[in-house]
């Protein structure tokens, strides 16, 4: 059963109120993209994953789907200067994995050993920036998570 299923059969059992409360809080797939806390839409590109918003003009490109569903929801709870952490990020991760393949290849075409050391230093210290924003991105998106479970209304039955 496909979460479109899954999200129907709901509708079929619930009340139209609680369907449309629910849906602040849920990622609903549609088509292409998904619909994101009635909020943002995320849809896959060629160069990533992009995020709208459907209450302002704002666009952020992505390059994972998890770092721009973990910007969504902080910028849903206003956590404004973590999600703009997040696409700085992202950004830098982007720009991190360029240099990389650059350093690889520059390296790969030079001749002298002084240059293939300095390459080699370029090539060990972008794989460790690399290293500590993904940790750091995934710590977001961890905390994420967290503030995403925890602001779904709690069941009163037991």
């Amino acid at each position: 059963m496909t979460d479109i299923d899954l999200y129907e059969v709901f509708k079929k059992m619930l009340d139209q109120n609680t369907v449309n409360s629910l849906k602040k809080y849920i990622i609903l797939p549609d088509h292409d993209s998904y619909q994101v806390f009635e909020k943002y839409q995320i849809k896959r590109t060629k160069v990533g994953f992009k995020v709208t918003s459907n209450t302002s003009d704002k666009v952020h490109i992505f390059s994972s789907a998890k770092y721009a569903l973990a910007y969504c929801t902080m910028d849903n709870r206003n956590k404004i200067v973590e999600s703009q952490r997040i696409c700085f990020l992202d950004d830098t991760l982007a720009s991190i994995k360029i240099a990389l393949k650059l350093y690889e290849k520059y390296s790969k075409q030079t001749k002298l050993l002084d240059k293939k050391h300095i390459y080699y230093n370029k090539i060990v210290e972008s794989k460790l920036k690399q290293k500590l924003i993904v940790k750091e991105l995934d710590d977001f998106s961890l905390k994420a998570k967290q503030y995403h479970l925890s602001s779904i209304p709690k069941s009163s039955y037991k």
